[in-house]
């Protein structure tokens, strides 16, 4: 165990592939809170390198804020960045709901996809990734 500062971004939700939990991740996934606001309105995710300390950065629009970002593997035996990051986000205005897929290994700030909830979401609402049990 050790404590370390990556850089001065205001997160919250971190994090990592549930694969590596207690077994020493190298990527961290984090929910950035804007700096107007002190409460669980992320208007960024963050990706970063916890080996480098590099870090990238997904901003949402204007307005929408995003929960807790969640990793999903594309295979059980794929590397650790290897998936998607998925995090609920709203619009604020509407208060419509989407659930964003952001491809995890490139973190490039385009959605993969962006699944339109049929009914608001609670802000702060958690994410998880359960895979399906095995066939048969």
């Amino acid at each position: 165990m050790r404590e370390r500062q990556l850089d001065d971004a205001l997160v919250e939700f971190p994090r990592v592939d549930d694969r590596r939990i207690c077994s020493g991740a190298r990527y961290g996934y984090f929910a950035e809170l804007g700096a107007s606001h002190r409460t669980l309105k992320a208007e960024a995710l963050l990706k970063y390198d916890l080996a480098s300390g590099a870090r990238q950065r997904v901003s949402l629009p204007s307005g929408w804020y995003a929960n807790e970002p969640c990793f999903a593997p594309r295979s059980e035996g794929s590397a650790e960045d290897d998936g998607w990051i998925l995090s609920y986000v709203t619009d604020e205005a509407s208060g419509g709901a989407e659930l964003w897929v952001l491809d995890a290994s490139s973190f490039d700030p385009e959605p993969v996809a962006r699944v339109i909830l049929p009914q608001r979401k609670p802000q702060g609402f958690h994410t998880r990734w359960v895979p399906a049990p095995p066939a048969g």
